[in-house]
């Protein structure tokens, strides 16, 4: 995609990596008690950053009493010093009404790359609607270090505590049946959270992603959130990810008014 065609307060916009590395060498300075004249400039780098957050836009989530719906509101209603920590800066993937419109273009071309690789490497979906098969597939990740990556305490706690059993889950299996990346989503009507999604390489992680979008334009929903930081805060690589595969950075608001 052009630079010229970014819009600079999104992704791969010239003020969003500005202000998004300065976040992230700051961060690195206080964990490594390494701050004085770098943060000094990385403070002069946020100067933009006023500006990227009034730019950014505004979009009202609007919720059922519904399970899903419930867990989605409580994610929003999470606070930090009274403010809601999960609605500022936040990437949305809009759902697309048609999978096969949505895979054309440039823009989607490392999506249908790394699906294909995907597929030749024997790489296939599964769904797990057990328990049991979700904990399995958790404790198979905890085995391979990448459930540090979302900070999970135990395979039955992370289960049992942080979804629901009608949630969706599935997991990217090799030919030997382990998992190479895992995806949990809870759906309301019009919007959808994606709980977590880790994945031992590239390809599966696309693939499992493609299986997201899929059932979400089935189940008509509009939206997806994440159970994810401020995108600013994201890594890099992350970032990236979430830019080609269509997502944008939006404030939310609940639409029981109270913003």
């Amino acid at each position: 995609m052009p630079k010229a065609q970014i819009d600079e307060y999104q992704y791969g916009g010239a003020a969003f990596e500005a202000c998004s590395t300065a976040l992230h060498r700051l961060r690195r300075g206080v964990r490594n008690g390494a701050l004085g004249r770098p943060a000094a400039r990385e403070v002069i780098r946020l100067a933009r950053l006023p500006q990227l957050l009034l730019r950014l836009p505004k979009m009202t989530v609007s919720l059922t009493r519904s399970p899903a719906g419930s867990a989605i509101e409580e994610h929003l209603e999470t606070r930090r010093w009274g403010i809601p920590k999960n609605r500022i800066a936040q990437a949305i993937l809009p759902i697309p009404s048609d999978v096969e419109e949505y895979r054309r273009g440039r823009s989607r071309r490392a999506l249908r790359t790394n699906v294909r690789k995907a597929q030749s490497m024997g790489l296939v979906v599964r769904r797990l609607d057990t328990a049991s098969e979700r904990e399995g597939a958790v404790a198979h990740f905890f085995r391979s270090g990448s459930a540090q990556m979302v900070g999970w305490e135990s395979p039955a706690a992370w289960v049992t505590e942080m979804t629901r059993a009608d949630d969706v889950w599935w997991a990217v299996v090799d030919g030997s049946g382990d998992p190479a990346a895992l995806a949990a989503l809870t759906i309301d009507v019009q919007w959808a959270m994606l709980i977590a999604l880790v994945s031992l390489n590239a390809p599966a992680r696309w693939l499992v992603h493609s299986y997201v979008t899929e059932t979400l334009v089935e189940a008509d929903v509009s939206y997806l959130c994440l159970n994810a930081p401020n995108a600013l805060l994201e890594e890099p690589g992350n970032q990236y990810f979430q830019q080609l595969l269509g997502y944008r950075v939006a404030h939310l608001s609940l639409d029981n008014g109270d913003g």
